[in-house]
């Protein structure tokens, strides 16, 4: 938890620096990189990487890595003859056809991370969650150095892009010497085991690849979309509100979700696991509520301080997302239960509908209004019925008693409601006595936030 959130930290950290350094558009050809790259590692993974935390020994891991690996050197090199023979398309529709340089990095970053997605599985099947949160820890400090030292000398428009990917290979380095390599060393291409593999393995790419493909573009439709119909500096204002936004998500994810997944394999059906769930569940609905509720209430104001006034349009984009992220947060790391289960099945059925809804929504407001507001706050909405459907969805498949979990979820919602209101209570009256209360309210949000992690410390410790 500790390497994650000093992960999550350091772009936050200069974040602000990185605003001022760079065009919004350049921040969106980031945003797009990263996201385009996700989607494709996936299809190079065919989600083989999670098969081999799961595997039953040491040689049925390994034979899944070779699989693995075999996939990602027939899929990757199509993936850059698919986008040099549809590059003026694709340049069109992204609105910067002189950004050439961004498909040639899409392979690369593409591979970084399939590699990524492989080598921290192996690090989770391990249990070697440290190691997992220092190479998450190299990827981002290599990153934000390279994004600021090439801003500080030409904030050139592919700067970001350029640092992720440099970012991504230090990754891919650091797991290369904690075990990746070693796996790799005796890797021969074989399509008959690649087969064997995928018979063993079907449900991984029959299920888990096509939902992670759908849920990674519903997750970002927005910012695919705004980069079809808008254009990359609106992608930039989006982006940096769904990164600021889901950071918390995300760490939960990197974090979180690797040790739940490992406890769940481990005690999957016990009493032992459903008491982690209820303190993971109950922690997250409460520790970060103050947080989420200040977005909504002074977003706008808070953007433009921390990233300069041009940065408004995307603290508005956060106030909307904020209540989205916060359901997410308690979502993100359960998931992994349908794989311990085998229910894919059920995961993907449920997910692509929900996705699916999502995109013709998003997709179909923007085309037929063109209102970027809009579009996000229907985003947020459906995103956050989703989250709390896939919670429960997930916690029956665990067979974890959902009535204490709806209690815990109604008591949150409950909270986090009562702290927007007191925000807005407190700013109205600070603006009627011409005071400035992004401030205060800023200071209010981070008394209540001490006070619950202080009271939920208590908690955990008398439980223990």
């Amino acid at each position: 938890m500790v390497g994650s959130v000093a992960a999550q930290v350091i772009p936050l950290v200069t974040l602000p620096i990185v605003t001022r350094m760079y065009d919004p558009a350049a921040i969106g050809l980031q945003a797009l990189a990263i996201t385009w790259a996700s989607t494709l590692s996936v299809i190079a993974t065919l989600r083989l990487d999670l098969a081999s935390v799961l595997a039953a020994n040491e040689r049925a891991a390994e034979r899944i890595v070779h699989a693995t690996l075999t996939t990602m050197l027939m899929v990757i090199p199509c993936i850059a003859l698919l986008l040099a023979l549809f590059d003026d398309l694709i340049l069109g529709m992204i609105g910067h056809s002189e950004a050439t340089f961004w498909l040639w990095m899409l392979p690369v970053l593409s591979l970084m991370m399939a590699l990524t997605q492989l080598g921290s599985s192996l690090q989770v099947r391990q249990k070697g969650f440290r190691r997992l949160a220092l190479v998450n820890l190299v990827n981002q400090t290599s990153t934000q150095s390279l994004s600021l030292g090439i801003g500080a000398f030409s904030p050139w428009l592919g700067g970001l892009v350029i640092a992720r990917v440099l970012g991504q290979i230090a990754a891919v380095v650091s797991l290369w010497s904690n075990g990746l390599w070693a796996y790799v060393k005796t890797w021969k291409f074989s399509l008959r085991d690649l087969r064997e593999v995928l018979a063993e393995c079907r449900q991984f790419a029959v299920f888990n690849t096509p939902y992670s493909i759908v849920s990674t573009v519903a997750r970002d439709a927005p910012l695919i979309i705004f980069g079809a119909l808008a254009s990359a500096t609106t992608v930039g204002f989006y982006g940096i509100a769904r990164a600021v936004m889901f950071v918390p998500t995300s760490l939960a994810s990197v974090s979180l979700g690797p040790v739940f997944f490992k406890e769940a394999v481990d005690k999957i059906g016990t009493p032992e696991l459903e008491r982690v769930a209820k303190r993971l569940l109950a922690v997250g609905m409460f520790v970060p509520a103050a947080g989420f509720a200040l977005v909504v209430v002074v977003g706008p104001e808070i953007f433009a301080l921390a990233f300069g006034a041009d940065w408004r349009v995307a603290g508005e984009f956060a106030a909307l997302l904020a209540p989205a992220s916060w359901c997410a947060l308690q979502s993100s790391w359960i998931g992994r239960v349908f794989e311990v289960r085998g229910k894919q099945r059920r995961q993907f059925v449920m997910q692509i509908i929900a996705d699916s809804t999502v995109i013709v929504a998003v997709g179909g407001t923007m085309i037929l209004w063109g209102d970027l507001l809009v579009s996000v706050a229907l985003f947020a909405l459906l995103s956050g019925v989703q989250s709390l459907v896939y919670f429960f969805v997930a916690a029956r498949v665990a067979s974890f008693k959902l009535i204490a979990l709806a209690r815990t979820w109604a008591f949150g919602a409950g909270f986090f409601a009562l702290v927007v209101v007191a925000l807005v209570v407190f700013e109205t009256t600070a603006s009627s006595l011409g005071i400035h209360g992004v401030w205060f309210s800023i200071a209010f949000a981070c008394v209540a936030t001490v006070t619950v992690t202080v009271f939920f410390r208590r908690w955990m410790t008398q439980s223990s």
